[in-house]
């Protein structure tokens, strides 16, 4: 059991969360249609954050239960009997010990998240009410703060954070291994290092696209 692993973990996971919270809800509510049309990836602003959030909490809260349990896990591998482990991951042995143990992996993705955070909430405060997910004009241009040393810190404390939740929380070997059985298609097709590569390859690309249709616009 790693209480420390497992309370960063958790720290880390609401950060990410809050930050693809829009700080500023009421003020994107307030704009019509016609105040984002150009906005070309403006379905992704609306629900796609919500949607995101829940699904990443869920995940993120078995992670840390995974990562408390861990001993029970491995010992059930090993075919020796707990009464928790059963519950919480059925399949324990599709698991990367890497992900739920201190190791460069949890660790470097860690950093990235938190680092990420503070970059990201940082610009929050500074732009204030400014600061929506949707396109709108700031009643001022703020050069101060985290904006005096990153053009775009919300985007690029959005990609840190994005990639050291792939990195740790959303890896196919993490929590989703388990719930898929040594004989499940998907899961030998996610060991095959190509298919692997060109699934994150393609999210890596579309996540990039849209953050450059964003910053052009």
């Amino acid at each position: 059991m790693s209480l420390s692993l497992s309370l960063l973990i958790a720290i880390a996971g609401a950060l990410s969360v809050r930050c693809t919270t829009d700080p500023n809800p009421k003020k994107a509510a307030s704009n019509n249609e016609n105040n984002n049309e150009n906005d070309r990836i403006r379905l992704l602003t609306r629900s796609v954050p919500t949607v995101i959030r829940r699904v990443a909490s869920l995940i993120i809260a078995h992670h840390v239960l995974l990562t408390l349990f861990w001993r029970g896990i491995r010992e059930q591998d090993e075919h020796h009997h707990h009464r928790y482990s059963r519950y919480i991951c059925p399949y324990g042995a599709n698991l990367n010990e890497a992900l739920f143990s201190w190791t460069w992996t949890s660790g470097v993705a860690l950093l990235a998240i938190f680092v990420g955070a503070a970059v990201r909430l940082s610009a929050f405060h500074r732009l204030g009410s400014n600061f929506t997910f949707h396109l709108t004009a700031p009643d001022r241009l703020v050069t101060t703060g985290v904006y005096r040393f990153i053009q775009h810190p919300g985007y690029t404390g959005q990609f840190l954070v994005c990639g050291g939740c792939i990195g740790l929380l959303l890896r196919w070997d993490g929590t989703p291994a388990c719930w898929m059985g040594n004989d499940n298609t998907l899961l030998q097709l996610l060991r095959v290092p190509f298919f692997r590569d060109a699934v994150l390859g393609s999210l890596a690309v579309f996540f990039v696209s849209m953050v450059w249709l964003r910053v052009v616009d």
